[in-house]
């Protein structure tokens, strides 16, 4: 459905220039819908069920926004841009979805599936960027390696198990190179957002000296590391929402969907003071393992 269709009780009408309507262009629904209808297998009773886009626009939303699954509920319903991504016709004031179904939906898609639709939308963004800025850059071939977030199934590798920190500071390295690439992407004279890079990395090797740092000193540490990375991602969203997809490499693009759901992870285990969750990430270059 166009965007100019669904309804909402607001007057002024929505954007089309909404970075959800974009992300929305890119997005293989047609495969998705493949891929969905295929995990359903064949139903025996019950309810209808919910299409593929919603199912897997759910996640999506999730794992771009870094939401736990409560807040994703309530964002949803909150925001009509993602009703609209969703496929509804019309904005709801009840809730579209709970917490119980975003765990199903994360079921029904595959690792392998997973990767394949996040470099089918890589893949259309870079084509657009090409389009947009007439590029004459040869983006070479890619070829679709390993698995990505979401029910991963464990296999055995030769990797080392990092803590909690370490795996946030990874990320936000990793999040510091990517403002780095986007950013020069930009306008000349644009003013290159603020990533206290040093004060992190900082605050981060002042712990790994302390020989046995307390609880309190440890939580404290990670709600540092939680916030540095939280407010990376935000740049990270707003450059890709002013320079487009097309400028990460796919490799890049790949950490950019694990690092969101280690944030996820992280910070629901931080809120809650529990030490496991359910397809815990212990490596950004390999997500799968377990």
């Amino acid at each position: 459905m166009e965007i100019e269709a669904f309804k909402t009780p607001f007057r002024t009408p929505l954007d089309t220039e909404n970075r959800w309507v974009k992300l929305a262009k890119l997005v293989p629904w047609d495969f998705v819908e493949e891929v969905y209808l295929r995990s359903l297998g064949r139903k025996k009773e019950g309810q209808r069920a919910l299409p593929g886009r919603f199912a897997f626009g759910s996640i999506l939303i999730q794992e771009k926004l870094g939401l736990t699954d409560r807040e994703t509920v309530d964002t949803i319903r909150e925001n009509p841009y993602l009703q609209w991504f969703l496929g509804l016709q019309e904005f709801q004031i009840k809730p579209p979805l709970d917490q119980s179904q975003l765990c199903r939906f994360r079921k029904r898609f595959p690792a392998q599936a997973i990767a394949e639709i996040n470099e089918r939308i890589l893949l259309a963004a870079r084509k657009r960027h090409r389009d947009d800025e007439s590029s004459s850059s040869d983006d070479g071939g890619f070829v679709n390696k390993g698995r990505l977030i979401v029910d991963a199934t464990a296999t055995p590798a030769d990797i080392t198990f990092p803590t909690d920190l370490k795996l946030l500071n990874k990320g936000r390295e990793l999040l510091e190179k990517m403002v780095d690439v986007l950013h020069s992407e930009r306008e000349p004279g644009s003013t290159k957002p603020r990533t206290y890079r040093k004060r992190a990395r900082k605050a981060f090797l002042s712990l790994q000296k302390t020989r046995r740092p307390g609880s309190r000193k440890l939580r404290k540490a990670m709600r540092k590391q939680l916030g540095y990375v939280r407010r990376d991602l935000g740049h990270v969203d707003a450059l890709l929402d002013e320079v487009g997809f097309g400028v990460l490499d796919l490799d890049l693009y790949r950490k950019l969907l694990v690092i969101r759901e280690v944030y996820r992870q992280q910070q629901e285990m931080y809120d809650e003071r529990k030490r496991t969750i359910p397809h815990r990430i212990v490596s950004i270059s390999q997500p799968h393992v377990r």
